[in-house]
């Protein structure tokens, strides 16, 4: 059973309550089987694929941790996705999941019984060979960290047993059907690490030491603050069906260097001190285009930039004030002022690139007049400067963030100060906003989510998951969420998630702002860079000129 989980596009009106409120060194060389090689999708340029050199890639921070099972920023996916496969592979076009570390796999008509046989012949980078014994143990480790490896936790909740069946085929079993599992396999959060790599501390693994895995890259060194560095495995032969070429990859290695002001990125791409670098900010991609660099992007599948309303928040917990907000700004302005056209307008709870996105862009116009009305009819009255206030208590709203474009959060203030509410913004760092959300203290929260499949709901929205939105066990949106993962019938399914994402926005629970969208800036000498977010590895069928 191996039926894909495929994206559709939808459009539908909301209830009218809502809708009236609503490169590098070293000289390359032509490989002998570079013919069977290409670009991967979203790469830079085409042409005879070559060997050799070291790319140099600027990141836009630290990745904090380069375990594949505990990290969770983007530049830990960009760096670890080179060093780790997964079960299974995801084909973005379509949604198909096909075979990688498993050459093929079973599920049980009810959905609830995975069984994956485990390719043949595939060794860690230390040699050792991977049997399904070393996957049952990669997902118990998962287990055992528990919070510490937060998504890919998530993604074995409710695993009843893992087990090792007829010599090489892994089963995992869960308490009920399980319907987006299968993706899961795909991810790097549920990647395969060598036994020695298991038996480290994880602390230490977060840091790089004894990080072993099966990809195509080895993790060189680390030395946070500063610098990755990984190299080509001249062995590797695991590459899934849908990389562009087979064997080692064409690169020697990568140097990550960590550079936190996009303008000094920049600087160093045009200045050829980097080949290329994640992200271009918005005001640096015309003068990247003017100097005859490339630009490369892809709208990551998932959740776009948006806010996360805390409906136990004073302010919050009035549907009426997140309704207003939700209309209460113009997301189009957003991008043709503050953005770009490459990051496209948000129109639903998912990106317009994720499979089961539903496009809810008529819930989602400006309507500042609609917003002022819900406000009026809820009691909250202008005040002396402008801020409405009921009760003795002003519509003050505290929004937290700890990357995205600030300015964007800036304009959306404006936007609400005309309709009477008043947005305090703060910037905090990664660890106070995991405190922040743990706690619950704040009313709104940016954030973004990637993920290929419409599962990311329920890990963020969910109260048997995340639950951001501070929502009681028997909320209705948790209803529908923790019922699509047991839908094994995919049109049924797609109903469900259909029903959650208009509920989302129609509740205000979820804000959309704009779209998470990957711009990567490039040498036009750099080649085959895949810039996708399934999240694979970008690197493997790269190449310099």
């Amino acid at each position: 059973m191996r039926s894909p989980f495929r994206p559709r596009l939808l459009s539908v009106a909301l209830p009218a309550a809502l809708l009236l409120a609503a490169c590098g060194s070293d000289a390359p060389t032509t490989p002998p089987s570079a013919a069977a090689g290409a670009p991967s999708s979203g790469s830079t340029g085409a042409g005879q694929p070559v060997t050799g050199g070291t790319l140099r890639f600027a990141l836009d921070r630290d990745p904090t941790c380069l375990d594949p099972q505990q990290q969770t920023l983007t530049a830990s996916v960009v760096v670890t996705r080179t060093l780790v496969d997964s079960l299974t592979d995801q084909d973005r076009e379509t949604g198909e999941i096909e075979p990688w570390l498993a050459s093929s796999w079973e599920i049980s008509p009810d959905g609830r019984v995975y069984t994956f046989t485990i390719r043949d012949g595939v060794t860690f980078s230390d040699g050792t060979p991977l049997t399904a014994e070393v996957v049952k143990a990669n997902f118990e480790r998962i287990q055992e960290l528990g919070a510490k490896a937060q998504i890919a936790n998530g993604y074995l909740a409710g695993a009843q047993s893992i087990e090792v069946v007829d010599g090489n085929r892994l089963q995992v079993t869960f308490e009920q059907p399980n319907a987006p599992f299968l993706q899961a396999t795909s991810t790097q959060s549920l990647g395969i690490l060598a036994p020695s790599t298991l038996a480290a501390d994880p602390a230490d693994v977060c840091l790089g030491q004894d990080l072993i895995g099966s990809g195509p890259f080895t993790l060189t060194d680390y030395t946070p603050d500063e610098a990755v560095r990984i190299a080509a495995r001249d062995d590797y032969g695991s590459a899934s069906g849908l990389r562009g070429h087979e064997g080692r990859p064409y690169l020697d290695g990568v140097e990550f260097t960590f550079v936190s002001e996009p303008g000094v990125r920049a600087g160093l791409l045009t200045s050829d001190q980097v080949d290329a670098y994640l992200t271009v900010s918005p005001q640096d991609e015309s003068v990247l285009t003017a100097a005859g660099l490339d630009i490369i992007s892809h709208v990551n599948e998932g959740h776009p930039y948006h806010f996360q309303a805390n409906t136990t928040s004073p302010v919050l917990a009035d549907p009426a004030v997140r309704q207003a907000i939700q209309i209460g700004f113009d997301r189009k302005e957003i991008t043709d002022t503050v953005l770009t056209p490459t990051h496209g307008v948000a129109t639903g709870a998912l990106s317009s690139s994720s499979p089961a996105y539903l496009d809810l862009s008529e819930a989602l116009t400006h309507r500042p007049d609609a917003a002022r009305q819900l406000l009026d009819d809820a009691g909250w009255t202008v005040g002396a400067d402008g801020v409405r206030e009921r009760d003795g208590q002003q519509l003050r709203v505290r929004v937290f963030f700890y990357q995205g474009h600030e300015q964007v959060i800036q304009l959306v203030q404006q936007r609400l100060a005309e309709i009477g509410i008043a947005l305090d913004i703060k910037q905090v760092t990664t660890a106070e906003g995991a405190d922040l959300l743990a706690s619950g203290d704040y009313d709104l929260f940016q954030s973004s989510g990637t993920r290929a499949d419409g599962d990311i709901l329920r890990q963020v929205w969910s109260p048997s998951q995340r639950n951001v939105a501070q929502l009681p066990a028997d909320d209705e949106l948790g209803v529908l969420l923790d019922g699509q993962a047991a839908e094994i019938d995919p049109d049924a399914r797609q109903e469900l998630l259909d029903q959650a994402q208009r509920l989302l926005i129609e509740q205000g629970y979820e804000i959309p702002l704009y779209q998470y969208v990957i711009v990567v800036g490039a040498a036009p000498d750099v080649h085959g860079l895949g810039v996708d977010t399934s999240p694979r590895d970008w690197f493997y069928d790269a190449w310099v000129a």
